[in-house]
C-alpha cells in the first residue's frame, strides 16, 4: 500500500509529530499493538522513523478521524491489495463489508489462512530451509495481524510439530531446527521493543531444569510491546543466579516456564527458599509476586492450587493481562495508560 514510499530511517520523534500531528505516545501505543509504524532503533535506542511510516501513520490518522476504530484502521491498511494505493473510505461496499466482517469476528478474505501458511512453514522446518520459511514469514506479515503471526504461524507451528509425532519421528532435526529459528525471531523482536524501558522490571526466565521456554519467551514479547521493562534468562535459571538476579533488578514481578513433574517440585522448592532469602539490599523476597505458566498446569489445573502464585493462561498473550493484575493488587493506586 505504501510500497513506493521510501524506508530510509531518517526521522526522529519530533519530526514525525510535527509532520503527522499525531501524539508520540499514540503512535508509540500503535508500534507495541499492532507493529505499526516499525522504527529503526539506534545504539542508544533512539527511534528513526521513515517517509514510509509517516504516511502510515498520517492515513491512520485520517482513518480514526472519519470514526473509525484504529484496529479497523489497521484492518483497511493491511486489506488493500494495490501498490500504491490507500483504500477509499466513501462509497466503497468492499470497504464497508470489511469492516462489518471485522466487528462481526467473521474471518476476512486474506490471500491464504494461517493454516496453509503454517503447512508451508513447518514444511520449510522439516527441510531445514530457512531461507523458505523466513518466506512464508514475510508473505504472511503483510497481511497478518502481528499477534496472529507470532502466535498462530511462528508458536503455532512448533506446537503443532511437538504434538504431531510423524512430523518429528525419531532421529530428526526438525523440532530443533525450528525452536532455533522461532526463538530468533522473538528475539530480534523483543530487541525492537525497547525492553529496556517501562514499568517493572518483569524477570521471566525456565526455572532450573526447565529447558522449554517458547512460550515465556513469546510472553516477554508482549509485556515489552505493553511497556514492561524485560529481562529475559532463557532456559534453566540456577538458583544462586535466580537470586543474585533478584538482589540486583529487584523486578516488580517473576515470571517462570514450569512445564513438567520435576519443574513442579523445582518451583515448589524455590517457593520454600525464598522465605530463607535476605541481605542487606533491602528487597522483600518473600513478598516477589511468581507468575508461572507451562503445559503441566493446563493438563492438571489442580496444581495450580499448590503454588502461591499467578497463573499466565492457556497462552503467551494472556500475560500481559495477569501482570497488569498482578501489579494492580499490589499496588491499588497505580494506574496504567490504555493502549490506544
Amino acid at each position: 500500500m505504501f510500497e513506493r514510499l521510501s524506508s530510509e530511517p531518517i526521522y526522529n520523534t519530533r519530526a514525525v509529530v510535527r509532520r503527522t500531528g499525531v501524539p508520540a505516545d499514540t503512535f508509540r501505543a500503535w508500534e507495541r499493538r499492532y507493529g505499526v509504524p516499525s522504527p529503526l532503533r539506534t545504539e542508544g535506542n533512539q527511534r528513526l522513523y521513515s517517509e514510509r511510516d509517516i504516511r502510515m501513520i498520517s492515513w491512520l490518522r485520517e482513518q480514526t478521524a472519519a470514526g473509525l476504530t484504529i484496529s479497523q484502521a489497521i484492518l483497511l491498511m493491511r486489506s488493500a491489495r494495490t501498490p500504491g494505493s490507500a483504500p477509499q473510505l466513501t462509497g466503497t461496499a468492499l470497504i464497508d463489508r470489511q469492516i462489518e466482517e471485522a466487528i462481526a469476528g467473521r474471518p476476512r478474505d486474506y490471500p491464504e489462512p494461517l493454516s496453509s501458511a503454517r503447512r508451508r512453514m513447518i514444511d520449510a522446518f522439516a527441510q531445514m530451509d530457512g531461507q523458505a520459511a523466513d518466506h512464508v514469514l514475510q508473505e504472511t506479515y503483510a497481511w497478518a495481524d502481528l499477534e496472529a503471526v507470532l502466535v498462530e504461524l511462528l508458536h503455532g507451528s512448533v506446537a503443532e510439530i511437538m504434538g504431531r509425532p510423524e512430523l518429528n519421528p525419531p532421529g530428526s532435526p526438525c523440532l530443533h531446527f525450528a525452536k532455533a529459528f522461532v526463538h530468533r525471531k522473538f528475539a530480534s523482536l523483543l530487541n525492537l521493543s525497547n525492553p529496556n524501558d517501562g514499568r517493572g522490571p518483569v524477570l521471566l526466565a525456565g526455572i532450573e531444569g526447565e529447558h522449554r521456554t517458547l512460550t515465556m519467551h513469546l510472553a516477554s514479547v508482549f509485556l515489552s510491546r505493553a511497556g514492561y521493562r524485560i529481562s529475559f534468562f532463557g532456559p534453566d535459571l540456577p538458583w544462586p543466579a535466580f537470586v543474585e538476579a533478584l538482589r540486583l533488578s529487584r523486578p516488580a514481578v517473576v515470571c517462570l516456564s514450569v512445564t513438567d513433574r520435576p519443574s513442579f517440585d523445582q518451583l515448589l522448592a524455590w517457593q520454600e527458599r525464598l522465605k530463607t532469602v535476605s541481605d542487606d539490599s533491602g528487597f522483600d523476597y518473600q513478598a516477589l509476586p511468581i507468575c508461572y505458566a507451562g503445559r503441566i498446569f493446563i493438563e492438571d489445573p489442580e496444581r495450580r492450587r499448590q503454588i502461591r502464585g499467578h497463573f499466565l493462561g492457556h497462552a503467551a498473550q494472556d500475560a500481559v493481562a495477569v501482570v497488569d493484575e498482578v501489579l494492580r493488587s499490589v499496588n491499588p493506586q497505580q494506574t496504567y495508560a490504555p493502549l490506544i
